[in-house]
């Protein structure tokens, strides 16, 4: 079972291309704090990128065998060099180390000043609300042998729905990677079809061990697992670090959730990282759920590329702006 890719296309204007060259330079596989300097800032003009002749672009998500037309294809053969170091880059070329630093200057006693103060000062209560920490795993829609470890800090809404900050680890020096939201199967069922194709399945995910809550005992969590087995997610990546992105690159992701299926089995080296970090046996944990209560049934429109064998992805297309109309 094999799912299709697709090429991303954006078209950048030239005043892009000293940021272009230096994240297509080679990476080695990791990034040791000490050996990285912090490459020249992006061109003030870096936003050419998003406005060019008064267009702004959207992102359009199409299903990877949706059918192109004649011109489309035409562009995607003309391409740009973003064009290409996006297509070249599905192949992971390294992983960014925890402590390994992103493009830019240091902090200033100035920005340390205020960010102090404005701790000290503000409310910060969305930040406050988050109330668990998850690791699980997750992969690409597109291309489902790329999977990563990935960290949920979760902030419950409601009895129905979550809300989750998505990081690359639990460091302090952590990559916000995307976000996932998760309902219960009551909201999901009223979303329409074209929708809850989106989205995936947490059942399997739950029994096999794989969602962890580190250092929460498992007896604590019994009930909140029976819930989250019946429950939905979906999962924006923004930033492919897995690849070895130093910046947060092109267009979102769709990313899928593991599954009782060749294609969406974790790889058995991250697994055992994971459970060696949080000291934790994913085995174990598959046999101490097995009391938990599978869903009676799952929407087969969510996990939808096991019905099609065929993933998502999303490409950015301009448009014409809206514009106010003129003041009388």
């Amino acid at each position: 079972m094999t799912t299709e890719s697709s090429v991303l296309t954006l078209q950048v204007s030239p005043s892009f291309t000293t940021l272009q060259q230096e994240l297509a330079a080679p990476r080695t596989r990791s990034f040791p704090c000490r050996s990285l300097a912090a490459p020249p800032p992006p061109p003030r003009h870096l936003f050419q990128i998003f406005i060019s002749f008064f267009h702004l672009p959207v992102y359009n998500l199409r299903p990877l065998f949706f059918p192109f037309t004649t011109d489309e294809k035409e562009k995607r053969k003309k391409g740009s060099r973003l064009q290409a170091i996006m297509a070249s880059s599905d192949q992971p070329s390294g992983t960014i180390a925890c402590d390994a630093p992103t493009p830019g200057q240091p902090l200033t006693m100035g920005t340390q000043v205020l960010d102090a103060w404005a701790k000290m000062m503000q409310g910060m209560k969305p930040i406050k609300h988050i109330q668990q920490h998850v690791c699980t795993f997750a992969m690409y829609s597109h291309d489902m042998t790329r999977q990563i470890e990935t960290h949920h800090f979760v902030t419950r809404l409601n009895q129905d729905f979550l809300q989750c900050a998505v990081y690359n680890s639990d460091c302090s020096s952590a990559r916000l990677i995307g976000v996932e939201y998760i309902v219960s199967d009551r909201i999901f069922e009223a979303l329409p079809p074209e929708e809850q194709q989106l989205w995936h399945s947490h059942a399997y995910e739950i029994k096999a061990g794989l969602w962890v809550n580190p250092r929460v005992p498992e007896m604590m969590q019994k009930v909140e697992l029976q819930n989250l087995a019946k429950t939905y997610g979906k999962f924006w990546c923004t930033w492919q670090v897995d690849r070895g992105d130093r910046l947060p690159l092109g267009a979102p992701s769709l990313m899928m959730s593991p599954q009782a299926v060749k294609l969406a089995m974790v790889k058995p080296e991250l697994v055992q990282k994971r459970d060696e970090k949080y000291s934790v046996s994913s085995e174990g944990l598959k046999k101490s759920r097995v009391e938990i209560e599978e869903p009676e049934w799952i929407n087969p429109n969510a996990d939808y590329w096991r019905k099609v064998h065929k993933g998502f992805a999303i490409d950015i297309e301009e448009t014409e702006m809206k514009r106010m109309a003129p003041f009388p």
